[in-house]
């Protein structure tokens, strides 16, 4: 500071409370962006939970400044306006409706739940019925401080209940009735890892499930391996056919536990 020649205008008291507060209230924000866009494998079954978590997160900061109050105001109207029915989206509800990390109950609207669990009868009702019992896992810990995954870690409390009252009063495939019945497993847990090895116990969901689960949450993996083969098929190395290239790409694709 010492080497500018012009006096540097610094925050006051007022401006640096309301700058402490845009970043509370960005954290939810930046917590969802570093979930979907990190370096593991997003899913589009995380998509709808963590909409909905942050959605409910927003509303529960608690911001000092009028600035502040007013930007949480206008960040949760953003929000509802943006993801305004985004679970009757077809390939993000049956994601995370055979996502064994979130299933049914991680919907807000019933009717979205509902319509997608009709989509996935209407696909099971032509196969054979193979149904055998599976193991629980144990609920994650609850978070005190509020972030975007508290509205989830609320409805894994209250599954029990909902799946009892649910298989009770309606008509479903037997395998779906199973699949209910088990606990959620953790977030950090692989889904499509999950349904290989329990392709036995259901037959006709597993695969159905791995269909959907599968898709990506975002392209970033894709343009990271597009940007590593611009990286590869540079003018120093023109002459490099297709085949070896797709294999060098393939080779810096895989993680050094792999």
């Amino acid at each position: 500071m010492s080497q500018v020649k012009n006096a540097i205008d610094v925050l006051n008291r007022e401006e640096l409370a309301i700058m402490q507060d845009l970043v509370l209230l960005t954290g939810p924000i930046v917590s969802v962006i570093q979930s979907i866009g990190g370096e593991d494998y997003p899913t589009c079954g995380l998509i709808i939970p963590l909409i909905n978590g942050l959605a409910a997160c927003i509303p529960k900061l608690e911001p000092v400044t009028v600035e502040g109050k007013e930007f949480q105001n206008k960040l949760s109207q953003a929000i509802s306006y943006r993801f305004k029915d985004f679970e009757f989206i077809s390939p993000l509800a049956a994601a995370t409706f055979c996502d064994p990390r979130y299933k049914k109950n991680s919907f807000q609207n019933s009717l979205a739940m509902e319509r997608v669990q009709r989509r996935i009868i209407s696909e099971l009702s032509t196969d054979k019925l193979n149904i055998n019992n599976m193991d629980h896992t144990s609920p994650p810990s609850k978070k005190s401080k509020p972030c975007p995954w508290d509205l989830d870690d609320m409805k894994r409390k209250n599954e029990n209940l909902i799946t009892r009252i649910d298989i009770e009063t309606n008509k479903l495939h037997p395998e779906l009735v199973q699949f209910y019945k088990l606990a959620r497993l953790d977030r950090d847990e692989d889904p499509i890892t999950f349904w290989k090895k329990k392709r036995e116990a259901f037959p006709n969901l597993a695969p159905l499930a791995v269909k959907y689960v599968a898709a990506l949450a975002t392209s970033v993996p894709s343009e990271r391996l597009f940007s590593q083969a611009g990286l590869q098929k540079s003018k120093i190395r023109n002459r490099l056919n297709p085949k070896t290239l797709n294999m060098i790409v393939f080779l810096h694709s895989c993680e050094l536990e792999d």
